[in-house]
């Protein structure tokens, strides 16, 4: 989320988005502000309007403005973009490597056969290189299984 300072101007369309939102009749946005909060993803611009996003949501709540009384949904329904603002995003979940590796090199494994059957050729203009490169496959297969090995080993 942008920290950048938003303009007089854009705070007031943000406050007037959120007033929107919460079922207040809002005479009217401007236009430069709206784009400028489009820009930064705190606003969006639907065939009803501009809408508040759940960023803009947040910037409010960082910006220091109370929030008006809102019904309990509400309030659950902004919640993930208010924590989000607050606290540091969990890093992503990390693939498990292992199991992914066991999938692709059973994939090649069934390729490398059908090359070896004659099933499948790989050629260079008129040239079949399929043995070269069915040698470099099974090396880097090879390679990257002593890797897999090396981390599992590694690991506490």
């Amino acid at each position: 989320m942008s920290r950048s300072p938003l303009t007089s101007g854009e705070l007031d369309a943000l406050r007037g988005l959120q007033r929107k939102k919460d079922g207040v009749q809002v005479p009217f946005v401007n236009i430069r502000d709206a784009r400028a909060l489009t820009a930064l993803g705190f606003a969006d611009r639907s065939r009803e309007g501009w809408e508040i996003t759940s960023e803009g949501l947040a910037r409010l709540a960082l910006e220091g403005d109370p929030a008006p009384a809102r019904s309990p949904l509400h309030v659950l329904h902004d919640l993930p973009a208010i924590t989000a603002a607050v606290e540091p995003p969990a890093p992503p979940a990390k693939p498990d490597v292992v199991e992914r590796w066991i999938y692709l090199r059973t994939l090649l494994l069934e390729q490398l056969a059908a090359f070896e059957t004659g099933g499948l050729q790989l050629h260079s203009g008129p040239t079949n290189v399929s043995a070269d490169a069915m040698a470099k496959v099974r090396a880097g297969i090879a390679e990257f299984d002593a890797l897999i090995a090396a981390e599992e080993f590694a690991a506490p």
